[in-house]
């Protein structure tokens, strides 16, 4: 039985998932501990993660005192858990990070690819993994009054692209705080 309502509920996900933005949720009826009904529509516009957890399954109690532990969550008044307030903003600076942050992941992510590229430069897997985000990420540095000559340049050689990795971060310090 509980095999059915797990695939059940998983089979309403993937049917909901694909929502366009701004359709409501349809109802989903979500029974809690004792009974309690749980109205999804009381976190209209907050992050919302439902944890389906069987309190006698051992490895499921297991996963919630974990969570409990890590003092992440806070429980309410009805048992329900939440994340704390001050975990909420990094919370959502890691789903949307800023400009700023974009510039300073793909600067990791090419200093990461460099190191591998010490015994011969793949020109074609920098073309691939690199040139779409980096136009992106150029236009968006323009579009902000920003630029540098290194996000012109085509690199032949890994340090080039640690050159280029630079450039990223120098821009991102220079971002307006708010797209920091």
């Amino acid at each position: 039985m509980l095999r059915r309502v797990v695939i059940f509920l998983g089979l309403t996900v993937m049917a909901y998932a694909g929502l366009p933005p701004g359709r409501p949720l349809p109802e989903v009826p979500i029974s809690g501990a004792g009974g309690r009904k749980l109205d999804l529509k009381t976190y209209r516009g907050k992050a919302l993660i439902v944890a389906l957890v069987a309190i006698s399954c051992k490895h499921c109690a297991t996963v919630l005192d974990v969570l409990k532990k890590t003092d992440l969550l806070q429980a309410d008044d009805n048992q329900r858990w939440t994340l704390r307030p001050d975990v909420k903003d990094s919370v959502r600076r890691c789903l949307n990070p800023s400009l700023a942050q974009k510039f300073q992941s793909l600067a990791e992510q090419m200093r990461a690819w460099a190191g591998t590229q010490r015994s011969g430069f793949d020109g074609n897997g920098w073309q691939q993994k690199f040139v779409p985000q980096l136009t992106a990420l150029r236009q968006k540095a323009r579009d902000h009054g920003e630029d540098d000559a290194w996000l012109e340049k085509l690199p032949s050689h890994y340090t080039a692209v640690n050159q280029i990795a630079d450039a990223l971060v120098r821009i991102a310090q220079r971002l307006p705080d708010d797209e920091r």
